[in-house]
């Protein structure tokens, strides 16, 4: 991780992520723009964060690795996402309970703890970006949730149509052990699952890129409706 001093590139990215409209001005004096490469450590459980961060460009794993070293995958988070909100209000404020990793070149606007705590914490307007962010964030990490009856196919096709709405038709696959350990099923599954896609004409994959090619395709087999 280094410092950025491009200044316009900071402004650029205040501008286009409209911060102003959620952020005091002390809080925005103080952001500071950091340059990450791939696979490189944002924070990791237990530390006490400096930063809360927007991530402005590129890709974040959030995991957390229980005490017998098992790895939970909580997220792949991309543009426009805020890291190290939750740390603002559990039990020890800033201590982070996740890890952070860059998965490809990343840039984060960093915000000061001790300035969001004093400034932005007390900002309705900064409140309800934090709700907005958490809510959608929950959503996303329903959609992978056991059920009934919900195959490896089910799932990653659900996967797939989450990165579409956020992503569009074209975009880069996540390490697939990763991948894997967030849906909740195997590398072997999800290869499995991947190659049929394929193989029906609804996805292509070229290294590690894949492009959706029959959006209708990955909409859900069957829809089970309960009347009362």
């Amino acid at each position: 991780m280094k410092r950025s001093d491009k200044a316009l590139l900071r402004a650029q990215f205040i501008t286009e992520h409209k911060l102003d409209t959620f952020l005091p001005t002390r809080a925005i004096e103080s952001l500071v723009l950091f340059e990450f490469s791939a696979n490189q450590q944002v924070f990791i459980q237990g530390q006490r964060l400096d930063y809360v961060y927007f991530l402005v460009e590129g890709k974040v794993l959030i995991d957390q690795i229980d005490a017998e070293g098992r790895q939970a995958v909580f997220a792949f988070e991309s543009r426009a996402a805020l890291i190290g909100e939750v740390e603002l209000f559990n039990g020890e404020f800033g201590v982070s309970y996740c890890n952070a990793f860059t998965v490809e070149p990343t840039l984060l606007l960093g915000m000061p703890i001790e300035i969001t705590k004093t400034y932005a914490l007390n900002d309705p307007r900064f409140l309800r970006f934090v709700c907005t962010q958490l809510s959608e964030k929950l959503h996303r990490s329903s959609l992978f949730q056991p059920r009934a009856g919900n195959t490896a196919y089910e799932k990653v096709k659900r996967y797939l149509r989450s990165k579409v709405n956020s992503e569009g038709l074209h975009f880069k696959l996540e390490n697939r052990e990763e991948l894997g350990n967030l849906l909740g099923i195997s590398i072997r599954q999800l290869n499995r699952v991947i190659k049929q896609l394929v193989n029906e004409h609804t996805i292509k994959v070229k290294a590690k890129h894949l492009e959706v090619i029959d959006l209708k395709r990955l909409s859900p087999s069957s829809i089970t409706r309960t009347e009362l």
